[in-house]
């Protein structure tokens, strides 16, 4: 939700929102129209176009059973319009990769590996009047950053669960400039 640019300018001035939004990937419904490559489509027909630069992820709970590649234009052109409703499309992206050591099944070994750094936060608000938008800022009460997670995986690996064995935590560390 954060995402669109009306709800980001609820909680942060303009410049600051703009800035902000220039770091989002972008996120859509698969019938909702995307600006890609300079042109305004429905995401659906850009994940076509150029399924590499996609991941296709069910709206569940739990995360994972995301679909990457070749196979999100196979699925895609099989899905009908309810289908469609029980998805969103993500830009993918590709970040940085970088020889880390790692330990697994008692073995020391060397991958090419990347990371994700999520945030934990602790939203503490008021329950919104009929009417009221829940992002409302009036009804925050308490809003703070509580730590941090480092999550690594193989930089050949699509999806890298921790709890499904194919990924590990790892430490976030600051290196001199």
């Amino acid at each position: 939700v954060l995402t669109h640019p009306a709800t980001l300018r609820q909680f942060l001035p303009a410049a600051a929102a703009n800035l902000v939004q220039s770091s989002f990937a972008t996120i859509a419904a698969l019938d909702e129209p995307i600006t890609w490559d300079g042109a305004v489509q429905p995401a659906i027909e850009a994940a076509i176009a150029a399924p590499h630069r996609f991941v296709l992820k069910p709206q569940r709970e739990g995360g994972g059973f995301n679909t990457y590649g070749e196979a999100i234009r196979t699925e895609l052109q099989q899905m009908d319009a309810a289908a469609r409703s029980q998805y969103i499309l993500m830009e993918r992206l590709m970040p940085v990769t970088v020889t880390a050591a790692g330990l697994r099944d008692g073995q020391s070994r060397q991958d090419d590996v990347v990371n994700e750094i999520g945030q934990f936060g602790v939203l503490w608000s008021k329950s919104p009047a009929r009417g009221q938008s829940a992002a409302s800022p009036d009804l925050i009460r308490s809003n703070w950053g509580v730590g941090y997670l480092v999550r690594t995986k193989a930089s050949t690996m699509d999806e890298g669960g921790i709890s499904a064995g194919a990924g590990h935590l790892g430490s976030l560390a600051i290196a001199p400039s």
